[in-house]
């Protein structure tokens, strides 16, 4: 495990690498290190300030869910969980290692797996309506520039569909787990699941059955019973994406550039729809071009020279930060924890099948 997170950080550290190279040579000139010197260091820490904050706000939103399924946590408990789940989700395509590493974590601190399931994946759908809902404005802010080009507008168009789409999966499924419990069913009844799972497929699928169940109540008890937390999550959700789409104007400002406060936020709403693409850990590649395009269509003419840094020092606030501080927290979390342990949660399971 350990052997593939680092296969996978390094894979997009150097993509990232090479695509912030690419874009630097296609954009630096020769007034470009005249214009590096009047960089403002104040914002740059502004804008690491703002990063910073926004996992104590993420945290929050946690310690506020976890609270509403009976779980006490404390937000800096909360905080370490979400730097560390950061940097599972840097170092995987299309982020997908972000909630599987929050949900452990979370159970290590005494919660069910459905519960920590159902924390983690309500805040994450509020994290997918708020992105939606900003694309869907940043689209119609960009539509008149974007929209002439066919193959951009298609691309983006597609992209959505597909985020909506598995948005939809989602929230059905929830709707009905019969659903998935018949899927389960399949899977139990496979002989090729069988022989992967070493004649435990049995216990493996009646393990996932009961978080199912889990993940269902905790649903229900934070959507049902306790709407003032579900607003306060939601308060709180708005506050982090605000946060985040913040941080490309303030390196503007510590760039000497216009802010352009709307537009930079609009840009890094599309440039996160970029970042779901399965291409590469992160986004990376994928992200640094894409920003440096769609930047590149509102930058002023006599600022374009510094374009290429703006993408260099907004991915590193905005990306690589998640990866130096989250891999430090992860680094410290592991310290502590008996990975040996993980089996052991499957065979308490089948014990208590025994037991019953």
């Amino acid at each position: 495990e350990m052997e593939s997170s680092r296969k996978w950080l390094l894979i997009s550290l150097v993509v990232s690498i090479i695509a912030i190279v690419f874009v630097l040579s296609i954009t630096v000139t020769e007034d470009t290190l005249k214009s590096l010197t009047r960089i403002k260091p104040e914002y740059l820490l502004i804008a690491l300030g703002f990063r910073a904050i926004s996992w104590f706000v993420w945290g929050s939103r946690i310690k506020v869910l976890s609270g509403v399924i009976g779980n006490k946590i404390s937000l800096i408990q909360a905080t370490k969980i979400v730097v560390a789940g950061t940097f599972a989700a840097g170092v995987t395509p299309s982020y997908v290692g972000g909630e599987p590493a929050r949900i452990y974590l979370l159970g290590k601190e005494g919660m069910s797996y459905g519960d920590a399931a159902a924390v983690d994946l309500l805040g994450r759908a509020l994290d997918g309506l708020a992105t939606g809902g900003a694309f869907i404005f940043a689209w119609l802010f960009f539509r008149s520039s974007i929209g002439p080009n066919m193959t951009i507008s298609s691309f983006f168009v597609l992209i959505a569909i597909s985020f909506f789409f598995m948005i939809g999966i989602g929230l059905y499924s929830l709707r009905d787990p019969e659903f998935i419990r018949g899927i389960l069913a399949r899977f139990e009844r496979s002989r090729l699941i069988e022989r992967l799972s070493f004649g435990r497929s049995s216990s493996i699928i009646h393990r996932l059955g009961t978080e199912i169940d889990n993940f269902r109540d905790g649903l229900s008890m934070l959507l049902r019973e306790d709407r003032k937390s579900l607003l306060l999550s939601a308060f709180l959700t708005v506050v982090f994406w605000i946060l985040l789409y913040s941080i490309a104007p303030i390196v503007l400002i510590g760039l000497g550039v216009e802010p352009m406060w709307i537009s930079a936020m609009s840009v890094q709403a599309m440039v996160m729809i970029l970042a779901m693409i399965p291409l590469a850990p992160g986004g990376s590649g994928v992200v640094e071009i894409g920003a440096a395009s769609l930047y590149g269509s509102i930058f002023p003419a006599d600022s374009l020279q510094i374009l290429g840094v703006f993408v260099l020092v907004w991915r590193f606030v905005s990306y690589h930060t998640n990866l130096i501080v989250g891999g430090i927290v992860s680094l410290n979390i592991l310290k502590d924890t008996n990975l040996a342990g993980l089996p052991g949660i499957l065979d308490d399971s089948r014990e208590d099948d025994d037991g019953k």
